[in-house]
């Protein structure tokens, strides 16, 4: 790696962060742990006086150096920044995957759990939806709840949110501390605070809760690297889906040639945001001479609970993954429509008119034991179909 990549200096800027940050030491951590795997210098510029006789007494090698301003370093590489930055200059996908927890519909059959969803982006993690027994299928996949930051109720049938209470009072009783951030239709916070008012429950965390709009589609939620809008959907009662659309992919640095050519580390991230390095003489060398072009971000919808219509067909077009209920075959369509639901035919369909690139089924009703007859059917419209299976991750 160090004979293809070279040298990798980091800068981070701690003027911030003090002795009992514990989010920006665990940064710092990781920030030396990256730059040592690629033989870089790693340095730390503004530390506070505490932080800084940490590092003097604790006997870390020489790859890690002190300055006491930018202006001593080459360069800074912001904190909020490094991961990304580096996990695409290392050739690393930025993780993208989706965890299936329940893909029953209404009434638990067969060992299969009402519906919940997790997403990990780069080890960001999201809930969708939150039927009975989340919690005891999160902890028996591994996922610790605490690092959980959003929570996404797609409606206010129990299937899809009667597990909440349990986990919200799970993460209280094991002392989360961080913010957690719920969006969902606006009678579940009614719905919560009874909850917690008869329990006599005062969360020793701060629930942040954003209601959704049942009738307009918009943005819920949005960083640097994610963003996550909603679409109403019809169903018997108030629903929406979900779309997660990655941010701006960063450009692939070509490194034998940047190394040839003694490109300063300092100036990838520039090279990679498509800026042009121009050298000490004046030469200039295009961004698309040392860098490839930026990937293309990725997207993942979740259409809850619906009847098939043409109304949010526009919100969930050229999705890489889309999950889409499929709770009948289709010799069952009219009892699809009666109970606002899809069939799994009808979920094909619908994949290939929004021209996705691979399809997702579930919501499984109760009669099915076998789920082959609806992969085959959902398959005879689109072939790239699969089952949503508990237990599985799958690559959006």
């Amino acid at each position: 790696m160090r004979n293809t990549i070279g040298q990798r200096n980091i800068v981070l800027d701690m003027i911030h962060v003090q002795k009992t940050d514990e989010v920006g030491i665990r940064l710092g951590i990781l920030a030396h742990r990256l730059c040592q795997s690629v033989g870089g210098v790693f340095i730390l510029v503004n530390l506070c006086p505490k932080l800084m006789d940490m590092v003097r007494v604790s006997h870390l090698d020489k790859s890690i150096k002190i300055a006491p301003s930018l202006k001593v370093a080459e360069d800074l590489i912001f904190a909020h920044e490094l991961e990304s930055e580096y996990r695409g200059q290392l050739k690393i996908n930025m993780k993208f995957e989706v965890l299936i927890l329940g893909n029953s519909s209404a009434t638990p059959m067969f060992d299969r759990h009402p519906t919940s969803q997790v997403l990990n982006f780069n080890e960001q993690l999201f809930l969708i939806d939150c039927g009975e027994g989340t919690q005891m299928q999160l902890s028996r996949y591994g996922i610790k709840s605490n690092r959980l930051g959003h929570i996404f109720i797609s409606h206010l049938h129990g299937d899809h949110y009667l597990g909440l209470v349990g986990l919200l009072s799970s993460m209280h009783l094991v002392g989360r501390k961080s913010d957690l951030h719920l969006y969902g239709p606006a009678a579940l916070k009614e719905i919560l605070d009874i909850q917690f008012l008869h329990s006599e429950t005062v969360l020793r965390y701060n629930l942040i809760f954003h209601p959704i709009s049942p009738d307009e589609p918009g943005v819920i939620f949005e960083n640097r690297t994610m963003k996550v809008s909603t679409f109403p959907l019809t169903h018997r009662i108030a629903c929406t889906g979900f779309r997660f659309d990655e941010g701006p992919r960063a450009r692939t640095l070509l490194g034998d040639v940047v190394q040839a050519l003694n490109i300063p580390t300092v100036y990838y991230p520039a090279i990679k945001k498509g800026m042009d390095y121009v050298d000490e003489n004046g030469n200039v060398y295009p961004a698309d001479q040392l860098s490839l072009p930026a990937p293309k971000s990725r997207s993942y919808v979740y259409c809850s609970d619906t009847v098939r219509t043409a109304d949010y067909l526009p919100y969930v077009q050229h999705a890489d993954l889309m999950y889409h209920e499929s709770t009948f075959l289709h010799d069952m369509v009219d009892r699809a429509k009666e109970t606002f639901h899809t069939t799994a035919l009808e979920a094909g369909e619908i994949a290939k008119e929004t021209h996705a690139k691979k399809l997702l089924l579930g919501h499984y009703s109760a009669r099915y034991r076998d789920l082959n007859p609806l992969l085959e059917e959902a398959r005879t419209a689109f072939p790239d179909t699969e089952l949503s299976i508990e237990g599985k991750w799958f690559s959006v």
